[in-house]
């Protein structure tokens, strides 16, 4: 697994050897960055369920002004990643090691937005609309959220939010929602 695009491309990060972590494809986590283009550029970007840390690496890379990462289980793959890129104690970084519905939930307290959160949560569970809903009280007025599930999972829906669009890389689907909705 590499940095796809931007300051750190091509460079190598560590996966984790086990059933437990399901990092997103290169194909998905290209297109995904594909797909938002320069609304990464200073964007405040939140990776949850972070896993290796692909994703927030990947927008720091980009040229996010600040990804956050948070991951329960695999934190210190997510640090020893950081580390491979140099960025151990870089500003435009923060790694979490919480819940992600526990970080989410303080992120709402303390009045914490995001321009672009990027949740994958376990597959094999069923918390697709909770992310969505806690998600959006994190969202500015045409914030995104971003969702990775497997392609049979049906889209969550949350009326503050709008699904714009869907992409399915195999068995994974991307699911994109825009915030500032009310219905």
């Amino acid at each position: 697994m590499r940095i796809s695009g931007g300051e750190f491309r091509g460079r190598p990060l560590f996966t984790h050897k086990g059933q437990d972590v399901r990092p997103t494809s290169d194909k998905a986590r290209q297109a995904f960055f594909n797909i938002i283009g320069d609304t990464i550029a200073g964007a405040r970007f939140l990776d949850l369920f972070g896993g290796t840390g692909a994703m927030g690496l990947e927008a720091v890379s980009r040229g996010a002004a600040l990804a956050v990462i948070v991951e329960k289980d695999h934190a210190s793959l997510v640090i020893k990643n950081a580390g491979q890129l140099g960025l151990d104690d870089d500003p435009r970084l923060r790694v979490i090691r919480a819940d992600s519905f526990a970080a989410l939930d303080k992120f709402a307290r303390e009045g914490d937005m995001f321009d672009v959160i990027y949740a994958d949560p376990p597959w094999k569970t069923d918390v697709w609309n909770r992310i969505a809903a806690m998600s959006a009280k994190i969202l500015p007025e045409n914030g995104l959220l971003v969702m990775e599930a497997y392609y049979k999972t049906p889209a969550p829906e949350e009326p503050g939010l709008a699904l714009t669009d869907e992409r399915r890389y195999g068995d994974t689907v991307l699911y994109f929602y825009k915030s500032g909705f009310r219905g």
